[in-house]
Parts: structure tokens; sequence; C-alpha cells
């Protein structure tokens, strides 16, 4: 009896030959770079040109392509995607602003400050709630824990008012001076949350009133009023 013969292991040969093709004959022609508030800037776009040629079907160069951008403040975290058949896209998590912390000192610059407490940025920015120190933080630094919750705080108010507040930290008291020049007075080691609807609750009944206090002090139990 003869056996027919089969062409399935020609056919699986083929296969294989054909997906190692397409392996390393797909290649990234184009590296495209965004963040959550649009395009990249050209500074970041161009530490990634070196994708360009990148085998698509292989894995990506994630961790390397991060540790190019480690040196950029700005970045906070980095994927990356394959648009078939050409292309890379760089999909960036770009550092937004908590709060800033500037000095006293004429024409001293803003250091921006994330919700981890790192500095990324030094900048001439004015429109973020900020904490005044005796001298700024360096680029790249975290801040100390009663310092980030200084600006948690700062930026909890911030949400209360129309114009961004300022502020000073004198031991675990926070000071902040809001745009009417009232005062309000925190205990950082304590949960700002907890405060959050009593301000409120005060500053809406003040604006109501047209009598608004000079001091809110929120680090008791109760708040206590000054007129």
């Amino acid at each position: 009896m003869r056996v027919k013969k089969t062409k399935l292991p020609f056919f699986l040969v083929g296969l294989t030959l054909l997906l190692f093709s397409g392996v390393y004959s797909l290649k990234a022609k184009k590296i495209e770079c965004y963040t959550q508030f649009g395009l990249c800037e050209e500074t970041i776009l161009s530490q990634l040109a070196w994708l360009k040629g990148t085998r698509l079907l292989l894995p990506l160069p994630k961790t390397k392509a991060a540790s190019v951008l480690s040196h950029i403040p700005q970045v906070g975290s980095l994927n990356l995607y394959r648009r078939l058949p050409d292309t890379i896209v760089a999909s960036v998590m770009a550092r937004f602003p908590l709060a800033g912390i500037t000095t006293r000192v004429l024409g001293s610059q803003t250091a921006l400050v994330d919700s981890s407490g790192f500095v990324f940025a030094h900048t001439s920015i004015t429109q973020v709630p900020k904490l005044y120190l005796d001298s700024l933080p360096e680029m790249s630094q975290t801040v100390s824990p009663e310092i980030l919750q200084s600006l948690n705080v700062l930026r909890m108010v911030n949400l209360l008012e129309t114009y961004p507040p300022s502020g000073v930290l004198s031991g675990q008291t926070l000071s902040i001076i809001l745009n009417d020049h009232t005062e309000v007075l925190f205990t950082v080691s304590k949960d700002p949350g907890q405060k959050q609807a009593s301000l409120q609750q005060i500053l809406n009944r003040s604006k109501m009133s047209s009598k608004r206090p000079t001091i809110i002090d929120l680090r008791y139990s109760s708040p206590v009023l000054t007129y």
C-alpha cells in the first residue's frame, strides 16, 4: 500500500521563513511622541531619534528609552507602542506641578514640585500656589514630607480661591495668605482634607455676609476666627 506524501512540512518551513522575514524587514521609519498635553517638545523627541530602524515585531526597547530620557526632569514615565507598518509612538507622562517653592529675594525663580515631592523645573511662572522658603530647592531634589504636605495644603486652598495663594511654613504651622489678605493657619502634621469643608463653609459664608475674617485658624478641633 502506497503512503500518500504530505506537503505540510514544506508549508511549515515556508511559514517560518515568512515570519522571520517579517520580523527583520519591518523596521521603524518614523518616531512620534506625545504627552498628556499634546506633542512632545523637540528636546524630548530628538533624544528618541535613535529608535529609527528598530525592528517592530521584536520587543521594543522601553527600558533603554526611559534611561535615555532620565536626565530630563520634566519626564515622569515613558511607554513605547508600535503602529504598523513603520512607526514607533512614544507616550510620555510629563510631570505636573502640585505647587511651587520660591524665596523673598527679588527676581527669584519658582521651583515646580510634582505630587511626589520631586523638583522638576526652575521657572519664572507665577500662576501656581507658592510656598516661601529661605532657599530654593535644587533640580531633581525631593522635598521633605513637611514641605510636601504644605504644598498639598496650598493646592487644596487654591481650589477654593480665584487666584493662587501663597504660604510660609514655621515649624508645624503653615500660614497661607489669601487674595484678600485673609490669613489661614494649618498644622501640617494633621490631615488637611479634614479642614477643607470647614474652610469652604467659612469662605462661602463670609462672601455672602461681606464680613470676612482677618485670620482663620484651623489648627484646632474647631475653627477660630478673628475679625
